[in-house]
């Protein structure tokens, strides 16, 4: 199935901006409003929750945490590459 990409560009004098910011959660939500499949990168300045993560890449998050479980096996391991965004993503197995 297609999926729609949403890229950003940052021009070097909006680098440290959160003017670049703005539009991402109304874009999330004309999307969604839409029904247009879409995914974003997982990073911590968009306007992603677990069900988004869930709906845009399905199955493969749980192929994704058994796939982190096996790299990392310990919870030390998988500590240092951590996040409160991975936790909230559910993308943290």
């Amino acid at each position: 199935m297609a999926h729609t990409v949403l890229l950003r560009t940052k021009k070097r004098y909006l680098l440290n901006s959160s003017i670049i910011y703005l539009p991402y959660p109304a874009t999330a939500a004309g999307l969604d409003v839409a029904g247009i499949r879409y995914t974003q990168h997982w990073g911590t300045t968009n306007d992603l929750n677990l069900d988004r993560v869930r709906r845009g890449y399905g199955s493969a998050v749980d192929l994704w945490n058994a796939a982190r479980l096996r790299l990392l096996p310990s919870k030390a391991e998988r500590n240092a590459f951590s996040s409160p965004a991975l936790d909230t993503l559910g993308i943290n197995a």
